[in-house]
């Protein structure tokens, strides 16, 4: 479910990073995986 996606990587996220700027990423594809 989008939660459980949003729960994960919202782990993965450090913790000072905006909501905007965490969804920016998840949009953006990982350039630097």
């Amino acid at each position: 479910t989008v939660k459980k996606l949003r729960l994960s990587k919202a782990l993965r996220i450090p913790e000072g990073t905006t909501v905007s700027d965490a969804c920016c990423r998840m949009a953006t594809p990982r350039v630097d995986a």
